[in-house]
């Protein structure tokens, strides 16, 4: 089975410059091999979580390296991943987490404090820099930061 269209070119990019930069952003630049290595470590997190091919993820970030990283992840084990835009009014926030069924919600942001879904209140940590922790840090927060649906 052919996975999207950018998976297949991420990991041809990957094979072939890995020390290329694939990703930058206002934290700085990241080559195809940083990318790869920290989406696996992630989504060896998504597995261990119980998330499986098919799976909704959803996505709570703005656009930078992070969003990069879950969204391989996400592909990567044949899940599927749906963002959802900070921008969006807290009640279409939680709308989207009430009729998505996501198995997991990955995000950089609390989201907002008044935001209450049927199946879940939350609120979460923040993941900060990645660039600059330990890969063992890095799975850690990202644990932190995985919402349990």
């Amino acid at each position: 089975m052919i996975k999207n269209y950018f998976f297949n070119e991420f990991v041809k990019n990957k094979e072939s410059y890995p020390d290329r930069i694939a990703v930058e952003d206002k934290n700085g630049k990241y080559t195809y091999k940083e990318i790869w290595k920290k989406s696996i470590y992630l989504s060896k997190g998504l597995i261990n979580y119980g998330v499986r091919k098919g799976d909704r993820v959803g996505i709570y970030m703005e656009n930078s390296v992070e969003f990069v990283i879950c969204t391989i992840a996400i592909m990567a084990i044949s899940a599927v991943f749906v963002p959802i835009s900070l921008k969006y009014p807290s009640k279409r926030i939680a709308n989207i987490i009430d009729n998505c069924e996501f198995k997991l919600i990955l995000t950089t942001f609390d989201v907002p404090k008044n935001v209450y879904c049927s199946n879940l209140y939350f609120q979460i940590k923040q993941v900060s820099d990645l660039k600059q922790k330990s890969e063992d840090w890095f799975l850690e927060e990202i644990k932190k930061s995985i919402l349990i649906v």
